[in-house]
């Protein structure tokens, strides 16, 4: 068995799952009703193959806002503008900083928000229009955030760095900036998470949050004096997937921005990159491969720029003012613009195809001010930051009604074989004594980790030398052998025991018997059991002139005598030579017990004993008597 998770959808929603054993050629259905992001898939067939894939589908819901994730909270009737929200590494969590001071951490297949708290407090003239947090950001491994906020003292910026579990601020540093406003307006950590990168008015710089290294200035953002009011500052920025380059933009005094390609390690420039615009930089970001890049500025235009010549692609004006952001998804045959329109609602996030540059669709249009877009991290999902809160929309490269699908690669190995033995020991006991007897595994451990978490066994013995006590199974027997089937369960790697059997020593029709076990099977296929067997020994016995000399002459005998003419009543003879359990039983044609007369020990001797059977159906009957040393049978009809 194994449990099959997925992501992409609610936890109410219902998915279909399947799965391919010859690459997809054909599919099997599992279940077409799974939900609850999780299915537990029980009776895998056995059909090996290495060509297996699993998929789950559902309905696509595009177009429509699957979430809203709510900023309203500490008086915020409106709710709290987001200017920067981000999926969690995992997809599970999206993190938004407000213009207020408030990060909030939201489910993001829920909108159950989290944790809600205020980080920036400071006061600014209102005319300024300063954002209190500008970023908020995760780290690589969703272990820490990072948010950016605006000095007090408008000379700088605070980075504050928190846990992502406890919520705890773990640090704190400032970012000095110049003259004027002087706030960083960005951040972005580099792939490996041990370096963050703050972007701001005086250009941009990179911080070891190990230690083991100074800060790293990035050259191409140069400042005329610090008493100047034109500054070269750094506006937006990305770090390449590989973490050897960064991608970013100043503000430019003169008109458009100017690309700049840097080197995190030394902060020197590569090259640079001019393209024809005379807008501001609201965004740029790399391609996955890092062969591209694509921004968005304040001249209606988004434009990807191919990193090793400096060449154009394309370019797209999908919108009458202005794009506020352009992302590449993560697997980068998609990218994302979201940006301010004229016609009514006035704010669109469209979807394209990162290829060729034509649009796929409009995914939505709103009158909440959209800021930043974000795929999550298996692309099933976009997330746009409003003035309002954050919506996530589902299914993005999909059109209404679509199967949404996503197929991947599946195995289940199973665990090595392993060889194990069971044993049972040889025994001696008088006649009447209690008898416990062990089955042993010699190596639980091997067992367990192959998978295996029981063993059965089959059981023979004579059948007049010993009698199932207790707990024990009694099994089946015939005019020789008892044979009882029994299964144990393997409860630790470190216990060699699997059971203890429980007996009564008997006077039988011999002084020895062996215990074979056979049949031992493990409840996986790629355990092998051995057995190994044990006997059974009946002490203080008498061997002058044969095994037994206990009543030589005696037999056992039973008859079966109607009395008084009525075929319900009858007077049952019976004789028996030895001391033991001794059973007296009625069966009827089918082998099945209807009355038990005696069970327990009887002293040798001759009895009668009466039997009314006025309850009994008519029909034929047999009756048993059982004794340590031999079983007798005889027939009794039964007339009503």
């Amino acid at each position: 068995s194994t449990t099959i998770r997925w992501i992409g959808v609610a936890a109410a929603d219902t998915v279909k799952l399947e799965y391919s054993i010859d690459n997809g050629v054909n599919w099997n259905l599992i279940t077409g009703t799974a939900t609850g992001l999780q299915y537990p898939w029980t009776g895998i067939p056995n059909t090996p193959s290495d060509k297996c894939l699993m998929r789950a589908s559902t309905n696509a819901k595009a177009g429509d806002s699957v979430l809203f994730l709510d900023s309203r909270i500490n008086g915020n009737f409106f709710g709290e503008p987001i200017h920067f929200a981000e999926f969690s590494p995992d997809g599970k969590r999206v993190v938004g900083g407000g213009a207020n001071g408030d990060v909030f951490i939201w489910d993001s297949f829920t909108g159950a928000v989290l944790k809600w708290f205020t980080v920036e407090t400071a006061s600014f003239p209102s005319n300024l229009g300063i954002t209190k947090i500008s970023r908020a950001r995760w780290s690589p491994d969703g272990k820490f955030f990072v948010t950016i906020s605006p000095l007090a003292a408008n000379t700088g910026s605070f980075v504050r760095i928190f846990d992502a579990t406890t919520f705890a601020k773990i640090r704190e540093f400032q970012q000095v900036e110049g003259p004027t406003i002087s706030t960083s307006s960005a951040c972005v950590y580099s792939p490996d998470g041990t370096r963050l990168l703050v972007m701001g008015e005086r250009g941009g710089t990179i911080t070891d949050l190990t230690g083991a290294n100074p800060d790293v200035t990035i050259k191409g953002y140069v400042f005329t004096s610090d008493t100047t009011t034109t500054i070269s500052s750094m506006v937006e920025g990305d770090w390449s997937r590989d973490g050897t380059r960064i991608i970013g933009a100043p503000l430019s005094a003169s008109g458009g921005p100017v690309f700049i390609l840097t080197d995190p390690t030394t902060g020197d420039t590569i090259r640079t990159y001019s393209p024809p615009t005379t807008g501001q930089l609201n965004s740029v970001r790399f391609s996955p491969d890092g062969t591209k890049f694509i921004s968005a500025s304040t001249d209606s235009t988004v434009r990807v720029t191919d990193v090793a010549s400096g060449a154009e692609i394309f370019r797209i004006k999908d919108y009458q003012r202005y794009p506020n952001w352009a992302q590449f998804s993560h697997g980068g045959t998609l990218f994302a613009t979201a940006g301010q329109d004229i016609s009514t609602p006035n704010w669109k996030l469209i979807l394209y195809d990162a290829v060729t540059g034509a649009p796929v669709r409009t995914v939505a249009r709103i009158g909440a001010g959209m800021q930043n877009v974000d795929f999550s991290p298996d692309d099933s999902r976009l997330l746009v930051s409003c003035i309002d809160g954050a919506r996530i929309f589902h299914a993005p490269g999909v059109t209404a009604g679509a199967s949404d699908i996503s197929d991947s690669l599946w195995s289940i190995v199973l665990a090595p074989g392993a060889n194990v033995t069971i044993s049972i020991p040889s025994v001696r006991a008088r006649q009447g004594e209690s008898v416990d007897i062990p089955v042993t595994i010699n190596d639980p451990a091997g067992a367990l980790a192959s998978g295996a978490t029981k063993i059965a066994v089959t059981l023979r013995y004579n059948v007049s030398l010993l009698d199932p006590a207790g707990i024990t199974p009694r099994g089946t027997f015939d005019a020789l052998l008892r044979t009882i089937p029994l299964t144990f369960p393997i409860a630790s790697s470190t216990d060699t025991v699997l059971g203890m059997l429980h007996f009564k020593a008997a006077l039988g029709d011999d002084s020895v018997t062996v215990l074979d076990l056979s049949g031992a099977t493990a409840d996986i296929p790629t355990v092998t059991v051995f057995e190994n067997d044990g006997a059974f020994t009946l002490n203080d016995l008498c061997y002058a002139g044969g095994a037994r000399l206990l009543n030589p002459n005696g037999i056992v005998t039973l008859k079966a005598i109607s009395t008084r003419g009525i075929g319900t009543q009858f007077d049952a003879d019976i004789e028996t030579v030895d001391i033991g359990p001794t059973r007296l039983t009625l069966v009827n044609a089918m082998g099945r017990e209807v009355k038990r007369i005696i069970d327990g020990e009887l002293s040798p001797g001759r009895r009668i004993l009466h039997l009314d059977l006025d309850d009994i159906p008519s029909g034929r009957y047999f009756l048993i008597l059982s004794t340590p040393v031999i079983t007798r049978t005889t027939a009794v009809q039964v007339i009503r």
